[in-house]
């Protein structure tokens, strides 16, 4: 709190009140200004001059300067690859191709396509995509109807179990997202497989339990990269 002559709004300005609303507001309780409202506190504990905090950084400073903090404080398997939690990626500059790229009319309309008529965004982006995707892995087709990635993960998961001719014990690490694994158990639950799930070490996947954990009956062993708290597994260490 500070003793300066200005107004709440003047100090707060994201507030949505005026300053007529504020006094009419302060007329119903009773008082004359907001700092009446903290009359109880001693005027020894009030701040008169403005906090000494350092200057405000850019994102991208800030960033580089709790990334140093966590560091020192143990933190380095969840920020060795940069990744925030989740396992998503957000990358600081956006280039301006993105907006351009987004209103683009063919892309425009992506809805759903229950009506072929009225989704020809979606569509022409399902082309694009699986287009990009065969040639960039040599591919003859390329596959992009499923709705997200936990469902798409549900369905590689029965895949993997049709190329192992019906094998039905799966394991997924930790590290793959708690709403994808949750996902996963829904499916599993109403087909009658097994999930075992591998717990992370420093969160990264345990390469070593899940070797031991293998066996005849496995049909697939899952994980995700970058994983769910944000590291960067090392896949060629897995079986």
């Amino acid at each position: 709190m500070t003793s300066r002559q200005e107004t709440v709004v003047d100090q707060h300005p994201y507030l949505p009140q005026t300053p007529a609303q504020i006094a009419e507001m302060l007329a119903a309780i009773g008082v004359r200004t907001v700092e009446d409202l903290f009359s109880d506190i001693p005027g020894r504990l009030l701040l008169t001059r403005p906090p000494e905090i350092p200057p405000a950084l850019s994102e991208s400073d800030l960033q580089a300067e709790l990334g140093e903090i966590a560091m020192a404080e143990g933190a380095e398997s969840a920020l060795r690859a940069g990744f925030p939690l989740g396992g998503g990626w957000e990358p600081h500059a956006r280039s301006v191709l993105v907006d351009r790229l987004a209103k683009l009319p063919e892309f425009y309309s992506a809805y759903t396509p229950y009506q072929a008529e009225a989704s020809q965004g979606i569509l022409q982006a399902f082309h694009e995509f699986q287009t990009m995707i065969a040639r960039l892995f040599g591919c003859d087709i390329a596959n992009a109807s499923l709705y997200d990635g936990a469902t798409a993960l549900a369905e590689a998961a029965f895949m993997a179990s049709d190329l192992t001719r019906g094998r039905t014990r799966f394991l997924v690490s930790e590290t793959v997202s708690p709403q994808h694994r949750a996902v996963l158990k829904t499916y599993f639950d109403a087909a009658d497989c097994e999930l075992v799930t591998l717990p992370h070490r420093l969160g990264a996947t345990d390469w070593d339990r899940a070797k031991d954990a293998l066996d005849d009956e496995t049909a697939a062993l899952i994980a995700a990269n970058p994983n769910h708290f944000g590291v960067l597994d090392d896949l060629r260490a897995g079986p």
